[in-house]
């Protein structure tokens, strides 16, 4: 089926690996959270014990890399894809869930828009809409730092910053702006959420089109 939110429709209730009917997704395997604030979830992002190495060029975020079992970024390309108006004519919705290291329950924000662009646009990064518990823990929305970013990684210089972003934080890719507050695909020690004052164990980006 076309996403995570059609299979749940269609009495897939069950979180696992769904195999998407969509031309020119170069991966067409996907992971569907289907029991997290109402399911249809298709995940884009995990970090849960460093087993894979996120230092990473354009090309391998553009088409994806990991395992959809464990860690993995699914690709620009796909989420692209995914968010594209002629796919979720009524925008879709990003959830990140978070276990912040010393917090005693888990950590989540909502967005009730969500796209990220062609590459000829850098895949920038738009969001509005947030809702959650995770502006209580830092004081305020960490991730509007990346809002209206172009992605940047160590071989393609897209930030905001006079220097490299990637490069300052260990060759990884991300929506950087001046290099400040949130990376998720940072090095797994040093996964920020707002910057050092909350270090991340685990976290997982989701979207959802809205119906």
């Amino acid at each position: 089926m076309e996403d995570c939110l059609k299979f749940l429709q269609a009495g897939y209730k069950v979180n696992g690996i769904y195999r998407l009917k969509a031309a020119g997704f170069n991966r067409p395997h996907v992971f569907c959270d289907q029991t997290t604030l109402g399911g249809g979830w298709t995940t884009f992002l995990r970090r849960k014990d460093g087993s894979v190495n996120f230092k990473q060029n354009w090309k391998m975020y553009r088409n994806g890399f990991g395992e959809l079992t464990s860690e993995f970024w699914l690709g620009n390309e796909i989420v692209h894809g995914l968010t594209e108006s002629s796919v979720a004519p009524k925008k879709s919705e990003l959830l990140i869930n978070m276990q912040i290291k010393g917090a005693k329950s888990p950590t989540y924000a909502k967005y009730d828009n969500f796209e990220i662009g062609d590459e000829a646009s850098k895949y920038i990064l738009k969001f509005s809409g947030v809702s959650g518990n995770a502006s209580h823990l830092t004081g305020d929305n960490s991730l509007n730092h990346s809002n209206n970013r172009r992605f940047s990684t160590i071989d393609a210089d897209n930030d905001d910053n006079s220097s490299s972003c990637s490069k300052s934080y260990g060759s990884v890719g991300w929506w950087f702006g001046n290099c400040v507050y949130t990376v998720l695909t940072a090095d797994y020690k040093n996964i920020y959420w707002h910057g050092s004052s909350a270090l991340a164990n685990f976290a997982e980006m989701k979207l959802r089109r809205k119906l």
